[in-house]
Order: C-alpha cells, then structure tokens, then sequence
C-alpha cells in the first residue's frame, strides 16, 4: 500500500525435522548498506533458552566505531587487533528465555546486550535537515493546496488547524519508517500530496512546505520514540541508534 518506497524482504525458514526439546545452531551476517551511519542492538537473550550465543564484530581501525555493553556483567569479552582491524567478540552460556509479558519494559533495560554505532547526531541532523528543507521547497501544487486551505481564515492558529486538518483527512501515514530506507528515499512535498501517503519524514516534509508556504515558521523535529526517562533514551543516544528515531 507505499509503492513508491522500496519494498521489504521477509526470510522464512523451514525446519521439517524440528521438534521439542531439539537443538539449533544458527549463524547469520547482518549487512547494512545505503544508510547515512551503522547502528544496531545485540541482545543475548529472546523467547527460547540459549545453549551459547556470541557476536563477533569486525572493525577497520580508522572506523570511529562506537560500543557500549549493557547488563552484560555475564557475557565474556575478548578482542584481537592487528595492523588493519580489531576483532571483538561477546559470548553469553545458559541464557535462560524470556517470558513474554504485556508492555514488558524495552528490552535493552533488563537484558544483556551489546549497542553498536558509528554515528555522529550533528552531522546527521544537518543531513536530514538539509535534505527535508530541499525537498519542501519551490513545490507548485503544495502551494496551491496551502494557500486554497488558509484562505479566507484569519489567524495564525486557524491556519495551523486547517493544515493539520487537511493532511490528517487526505495524506495516510503509510510506509517504511524512515530509519529503515535510505535518505534518498524522502520525497518532495508534491509527491506526498499526488500519492496521498507518505511516511513521517515525508508527512513532516508536506507539513513544513505548507506551513511555510502561508509564512508560518517551522521546524523538524526529531525525538526517540520513548518518554524522555534517562534508563530509556540514554543506551540510545550514546552511541546513537537511528532504528528508534522518529520525526514530527
């Protein structure tokens, strides 16, 4: 229902021969690409007991890579660096499972894990903000929309509620968040309006066109999407994780 954005992958895995109280080993690579900085959380434990578990993680020695280590006290931690690259590794033993529970606290509060990130949040938020303002500007059809909205209305208030009116009834929020596409991915403000969906950065792109349209000064907003408890955002922000971010 967002064809303009790039379509998901869903792996499926069969296991014919699987049956209670069997043994998996499973090994996968996670590869990321097309996106403005590398970020990723590691837990060790889910919903099934774990034998043993580790992560290994190649770093290039000029990569600014960042780590933090969260109730991990019982991980052991090794690393290996040579001329070129440093080699860490986590491994965790008897991770007993977690029991599902409802509105259980995020998991990185209570469970070992490991935060990765090479990202820097100035030289990201001046991407993103350049690159939003670029495509909200010079938009023909936004502006006529904006300005066929507003019209007749006299305060600065009944304008804002008119737009907020206008794109809640005909533009549905739709899509892959934005953390999970590239930047390329945002689209102009009339593409939004033509399309009639878009996700929250384009809603927000739509959203600052038409208010800056009738001169009405706004701004992205850019926040985690937890409430603002240090235990929450703090793992989050250092090092920074992009795939909890959202934008109003």
């Amino acid at each position: 229902n967002a064809p303009r954005y790039t379509a998901g992958k869903i792996l499926v895995l069969n296991f014919p021969s699987v049956e209670v109280g069997s043994i998996i080993h499973l090994e996968y690579t996670k590869i990321s690409y097309n996106k403005p900085f590398f970020s990723d959380i590691f837990y060790f434990r889910n919903e099934y007991p774990i034998e043993e578990m580790s992560l290994t993680v190649n770093v290039p020695n000029d990569l600014p890579l960042k780590v933090n280590t969260l109730n991990a006290e019982a991980l052991n931690y090794t690393t290996i660096k040579n001329a070129n690259m440093t080699t860490h590794k986590w491994m965790g033993q008897d991770l007993i499972a977690i029991v599902p529970e409802v509105s259980t606290a995020p998991l990185w509060v209570f469970i070992p894990c490991i935060e990765l990130s090479d990202g820097n949040l100035n030289s990201y938020l001046q991407t993103l903000n350049s690159g939003m303002k670029a495509l909200a500007n010079n938009q023909i059809e936004t502006t006529k929309v904006a300005l066929e909205t507003t019209k007749d209305l006299k305060t600065d208030k009944d304008k804002i509620i008119a737009i907020r009116n206008y794109i809640s009834k005909m533009i549905v929020n739709s899509g892959p968040s934005f953390t999970n596409l590239p930047i390329t991915e945002m689209s102009k403000s009339d593409i939004t309006l033509k399309d009639g969906y878009g996700n929250s950065a384009d809603i927000s792109i739509l959203y600052y066109a038409m208010l800056h349209t009738i001169g009405l000064p706004s701004e992205f907003v850019l926040s985690f999407q937890y409430p603002n408890l240090k235990q929450l955002i703090t793992p989050l922000s250092n090092p920074l994780q992009r795939d909890y971010l959202t934008l109003f």
